[in-house]
């Protein structure tokens, strides 16, 4: 009887371990970086910290560079995944992510593409960048800085590696628009709110440059050239624990805009997941993975 009772005292002991290493493991958060690594983890340090206090468990950042953002994410076994709606689509369509809110900035739930030209070059509608030198980021992996304006023009009738002179990739969006004020490239393709971040910055004045095919909307307050995409999706690893994941989703939206995860990470919070039919149907139409 005393040998069964050291037994179920070994037994229960070993649980308890084994419980508390489950509910400390580390949690794997996957963020879309657009402005750079450093960048990145200086951003969202402040979120980090907020679902590190409200799950109990501790959170780490996994930088995902756009050009390996997917491959990253379903190789690292991510837990989850706050990125771009182009990334949105594929993890959701190759690897199951299940989606759990959608990002809510300071301008809104919405985003989209700017063609920016510099002021006096006479470039501002689409016809215009015919037989012009144009830098974008990556070729067929960027949300904003690439594929909204390629998708914007085909639409124009227009296809960017045949109707333009040069078609080249940079890695920073700032410096991409810092490019054409500078006369190194005719045009730049960058993501709605780049522009207003480097004038905030004092590195540039947008007097100095042109929208191409500007649009503007009620309650939208950034420069744009294409239309609006659904912002930045968080995204959960199929087959985690549903109560970690209901956890995550409970966290994410009762953020509020006054909270200062919030704050310091320049947001107001998430809301319910908004629908990524529009970035599909892009994907669809330029038969871009997962649909090629």
């Amino acid at each position: 009887m005393q040998k069964l009772r050291k037994n179920w005292v070994s037994i229960l002991f070993i649980s308890l371990i084994m419980s508390n290493v489950q509910v400390f493991a580390e949690i794997k958060l996957g963020i879309n970086s657009v402005r750079g690594e450093l960048q990145t983890i200086k951003r969202w340090e402040a979120l980090r910290n907020y679902f590190s206090e409200q799950l109990g468990q501790p959170v780490k950042i996994i930088v995902l560079m756009p050009g390996k953002l997917v491959e990253t994410a379903l190789k690292e076994e991510i837990d989850f995944v706050l990125t771009m709606p182009l990334a949105v689509v594929i993890l959701m369509e190759k690897g199951h992510y299940i989606p759990l809110a959608t990002l809510n900035t300071l301008n809104g739930t919405q985003f989209g593409g700017v063609i920016v030209s510099k002021k006096g070059s006479g470039i501002t509608k689409s016809e215009d960048l015919k037989g012009k030198k144009v830098i974008s980021m990556e070729h067929g992996k960027g949300a904003g800085g690439y594929l909204f304006q390629v998708y914007h023009l085909y639409t124009k009738g227009i296809n960017p590696e045949q109707d333009f002179s040069a078609f080249k990739e940079g890695k920073n969006q700032d410096d991409l628009v810092m490019g054409v004020k500078l006369g190194l490239f005719d045009a730049a393709f960058v993501r709605t709110g780049i522009l207003e971040s480097l004038e905030k910055a004092g590195k540039i004045k947008i007097e100095d440059f042109e929208i191409v095919d500007q649009q503007k909307t009620d309650g939208f307050p950034l420069l744009r050239t294409t239309i609006l995409y659904p912002e930045f999706g968080l995204l959960a690893k199929p087959h985690l624990d549903p109560k970690l994941v209901e956890e995550m989703k409970r966290a994410a939206l009762k953020l509020t805009p006054e909270h200062p995860a919030a704050q310091q990470s320049d947001i107001k919070g998430f809301v319910e997941p908004i629908s990524y039919e529009p970035v599909k149907t892009l994907l669809q139409t330029l038969k871009i993975v997962p649909f090629n």
